[in-house]
């Protein structure tokens, strides 16, 4: 981890802007950590510097879905501290079984290349399952209200807080990913594309002071965040326009893949190929669902074809 401060949002709000961004959220005698960082050496380095910052045990994790790289810190934070644990129901049981994991993406057993702690994280248990109707409120006044933001995970959620001095801030997991984080890697994992475009839609109605991406820097404004949010939306309409166009003839999934990790130079790993490919299959989908795609079945295959 870089050198890092907590840096105050509000009177009880700060953020700690690392790899994956982790909201923390004070109360009287204790922290509430939103999300975990990448896993227990990591959570590790997290908890020294916020030692050195507050002095206060960690009280609580909330969870805004469970991919390793936002839950890779339960473990060490709840052996250490003995903390509850707050998510959704379904991205409890992936906490719970990390395997689920690395199996949907792969859409099998896993292999050994991708049982790395990328796609698993330590098995963690939540302690308390939350929903849109779920609210907390701390010993100081604080109130932390759950918001449901599927589309790039499961059941994600998002974390909004109305602090005593009246200002709201809002940790929005990987609903949407900063101006930085698209210009890096282009293709960004979604497990349902028409549910992260409906997300997308929901969170620029939501008036806030403050909306944190996982991945991304502090957006301040509403006319910040639309504007991040259009990127995103671009994104999706880059990529889906290529698939449409590669598939101009019958394609085969291995050929589509292939074709996109020589247009949008992606390194070719294991872990790049089941990554990436989970998403560009859930990109297909999308496309079929709304009439663009065809799929054929031909003497053992699956084909792809723009309508």
């Amino acid at each position: 981890m870089n050198k890092i401060m907590p840096i105050r949002l509000s009177k009880s709000v700060y953020c700690l802007l690392d790899h994956t961004n982790i909201g923390i959220i004070e109360d009287v005698d204790y922290l509430i950590l939103v999300d975990s960082g990448l896993n227990s050496e990591n959570a590790s380095e997290i908890d020294k510097l916020i030692q050195t910052n507050f002095n206060k045990k960690i009280g609580a994790i909330i969870n805004t879905h469970s991919n390793a790289d936002h839950a890779g810190g339960n473990k060490y934070f709840s052996e250490k501290y003995n903390c509850k644990i707050y998510t959704t129901p379904k991205e409890s049981a992936f906490l719970e079984n990390p395997y689920l994991e690395s199996a949907l993406i792969w859409g099998a057993h896993p292999f050994d290349k991708i049982r790395t702690s990328y796609f698993e994280c330590e098995k963690s248990i939540a302690t308390d399952l939350v929903n849109e109707n779920s609210q907390i409120k701390l010993n100081n006044g604080t109130i932390i209200k759950f918001i449901s933001l599927p589309g790039h995970f499961i059941d994600m959620i998002g974390i909004f807080i109305s602090d005593i001095d009246e200002k709201n801030t809002i940790f929005l997991g990987d609903s949407i990913f900063g101006a930085q984080m698209i210009t890096k890697y282009n293709i960004s994992y979604m497990i349902n594309v028409s549910e992260f475009k409906n997300t997308l839609d929901k969170i620029i109605k939501i008036n806030s002071d403050f909306y944190i991406p996982s991945h991304g820097t502090i957006i301040t404004s509403k006319e910040e965040l639309m504007r991040v949010a259009k990127m995103n939306k671009n994104e999706i309409d880059k990529i889906q326009n290529y698939l449409l166009f590669i598939c101009s003839t019958p394609m085969q999934f291995d050929d589509i893949l292939a074709n996109v990790f020589n247009e949008y130079h992606i390194r070719t790993t294991a872990s790049q190929i089941v990554l990436i490919g989970s998403t560009i299959k859930n990109h297909l989908t999308d496309l079929y669902c709304n009439k663009k795609l065809e799929m054929i079945c031909n003497d053992g295959r699956m084909f792809w074809k723009k309508i």
